[in-house]
């Protein structure tokens, strides 16, 4: 373990013998010069905030992982934990938690629910199965209602960081009213809180952590090491065949990585009328391609916009882009495009997309399994995407849309052309895509192998 300290940190721009104390220390400086500096010091300082500054003497490694122990009430998991007072130690006393059954009926604490649509199917679908599930949603979220209109049993807390003392009691609250055998977390704060609040137990529930997309994990990044790259994680649910690659390649054992699309149901879509478009000033003849997401460099708008520069103004295609614009570039081109509409955020993007005839995902990098995509083959519309990520999994070349290489705009006008100038091969495709969503991309298979996962979890020996 490196012992990094308050002098090591300010010197560590320009590390020298006399600042270095820990043979792996200049590594560490290293590694947060090239990229991790801010995450570092925000790190150290939730940390301190956490349990105090560490006795003398302390490597850093140990004592971010040192955490208090909270004193659980005896609230009923039906309802919200009655949270008393917390106390801090540096040695904490060993958790109690229920010994493994032989074949138990899994109990899974569902942490992180928010507004995503097949989160929350997923968890009500798990509900009506038989199994004991309790949430912790995010507080003025979607959330709050769908788990109260469809009895399921939860209470409501925002996680603010990786080390978030308040989520930690929660967990050790709940784990001690109630016997969860499984915590399954769907972001990484509500990973890593799951983690530090189990670490000292005698007899942990299995952890579930997701991923849906590629990057921001490092071997060296302490942030990694309380998330994905920790060994107390018994499974990370992989939106994609391209993430669990992408995780397998930093050491995690392929036997803790589990494929699990996150499935669609056409039955959720209702697409608007096409006179809705009117609005946006596309003419009624027009051929618009639906572009949905935050506008940033990699998905590779900048890209797209490139394509639409080399399309003859007599052509009657529109890109209608939705989202937030969070790459100052692209604001200016998008002034300069006739055919080019912004339209910013809208909750109703979905159903706008199904006004159009095509949808497009020009990303250059680290795409898991877009939404966006999903939502748009859900109703019909064929796809062009990059040959990135997950997307090739998800849109067959020739069959339901069109895969091109990333960053190529002249393949990507060709291939938009090509569609905007054969509505048979739009209608053929645009089936296409909706029998893909109702094939193996369906929701039903996303709970058929959430549930086979928690059982394989569990212990089948007494």
């Amino acid at each position: 373990c490196a012992r990094i300290t308050s002098k090591s940190l300010k010197s560590a721009s320009r590390p020298n013998a006399a600042s270095i104390r820990h043979p792996y220390e200049a590594i560490f400086i290293k590694i947060y010069r090239i990229r991790q500096l801010d995450e570092l010091f925000r790190l150290n300082s939730a940390v301190k905030d956490l349990a105090g500054t560490p006795p003398s003497g302390t490597p850093f490694c140990r004592y971010i992982l040192r955490v208090w122990t909270p004193r659980a009430s005896s609230a009923p998991v039906s309802g919200p934990p009655v949270l008393r007072p917390r106390s801090c130690a540096w040695h904490a006393k060993p958790c109690k938690a229920t010994p493994p059954e032989a074949d138990p009926v899994p109990r899974v604490l569902l942490s992180g629910l928010s507004n995503d649509r097949v989160e929350l199917n997923l968890a009500s679908a798990i509900r009506r199965s038989g199994i004991d599930l309790f949430a912790i949603d995010n507080p003025d979220s979607p959330a709050i209602e769908w788990c109260q209109s469809h009895g399921i049993p939860h209470m409501d807390h925002e996680f603010h960081n990786r080390f978030d003392r308040e989520a930690i009691h929660i967990y050790r609250t709940l784990l001690h009213d109630h016997p969860f055998n499984i915590i399954h977390a769907l972001t990484n704060r509500a990973l890593s809180t799951a983690l530090l609040a189990t670490r000292r137990m005698n007899h942990p529930p299995n952890i579930i952590g997701y991923r849906g997309t590629m990057g921001h994990i490092l071997r060296w990044d302490p942030a990694s090491r309380l998330s994905y790259l920790n060994s107390r994680v018994d499974a990370i649910v992989c939106v994609s065949d391209a993430v669990r690659n992408y995780l397998r390649d930093l050491g995690i054992p392929n036997s803790r990585l589990e494929v699990i699309w996150k499935g669609h149901d056409p039955a959720w879509y209702t697409s608007a009328p096409r006179a809705d478009l009117d609005a946006f000033g596309i003419p009624p003849d027009a051929i618009p391609v639906a572009f949905v997401g935050n506008i940033r460099p990699v998905k590779g708008v900048d890209v797209l916009l490139d394509a639409f520069q080399g399309i003859a103004p007599t052509e009657k295609i529109h890109l209608l882009l939705f989202g937030e614009i969070r790459d100052p570039h692209i604001q200016k081109q998008v002034d300069r495009l006739p055919h080019v509409h912004f339209l910013g955020f809208r909750p109703d993007a979905a159903a706008l997309v199904g006004a159009c005839d095509i949808a497009v995902m020009p990303s250059i990098d680290r795409e898991g399994l877009p939404k966006a995509v999903l939502e748009a083959m859900a109703q019909g519309l064929p796809a062009v995407v990059t040959d990135v990520g997950g997307m090739p999994e998800l849109v067959e070349h020739d069959v339901s849309g069109l895969v091109v290489p990333p960053c190529d705009a002249a393949a990507l006008r060709s291939a938009l052309l090509a569609l905007a100038h054969d509505p048979a091969l739009r209608r053929r495709m645009g089936a296409a895509a909706r029998d893909r969503i109702n094939g193996p991309f369906h929701f039903r298979h996303t709970v058929a192998k959430t549930i086979a996962l928690y059982r394989r979890l569990l212990p089948t020996d007494p």
